[in-house]
């Protein structure tokens, strides 16, 4: 069943179309502990105004960025409760896992004692785009 999902999710992106609902079956895979229609519920217009395409290697770039410098946080859970996250650059990104690190240098057991909305809170407040004024 996943081969042919990812068989299908790789067709539609080589003809330039991914559907809101093949796209919304792909956040589920990335993130299976997310309840997606949450994620589009809190963030409507980030979800539907940008193309699915850019948002496919978007999201597959923020998953990897986050579970590489995050292992033990609940990443599924810091993207269901904050999507914003989602949308942020990936250098900005990249300086607020910096900013994280160097504030709090902590192990894996203390990231997964962690709420998962504050983490996503601390890296996006130290990112070059600055604390979320919305969420």
């Amino acid at each position: 069943m996943a081969k042919a999902f990812l068989l299908a999710t790789q067709l539609c992106l080589w003809l330039g179309h991914v559907p809101l609902s093949v796209f919304a079956l792909l956040l589920q895979e990335v993130f299976p502990a997310c309840n997606v229609a949450r994620m589009v519920e809190l963030l409507p217009e980030g979800f539907l105004q940008q193309s699915q395409q850019s948002m496919v290697k978007r999201v597959a770039a923020i998953n990897d960025a986050l579970r590489g410098s995050l292992p033990g946080a609940d990443i599924d859970m810091m993207v269901q409760e904050d999507p914003t996250i989602l949308f942020e650059d990936k250098q900005s990104l990249s300086t607020g896992l910096r900013g994280l690190h160097d504030l709090w240098d902590v192990d894996e057991v203390a990231q997964g004692n962690s709420n998962p909305w504050e983490l996503a809170l601390a890296i996006r407040a130290m990112s070059e785009q600055g604390p979320p004024n919305t969420v």
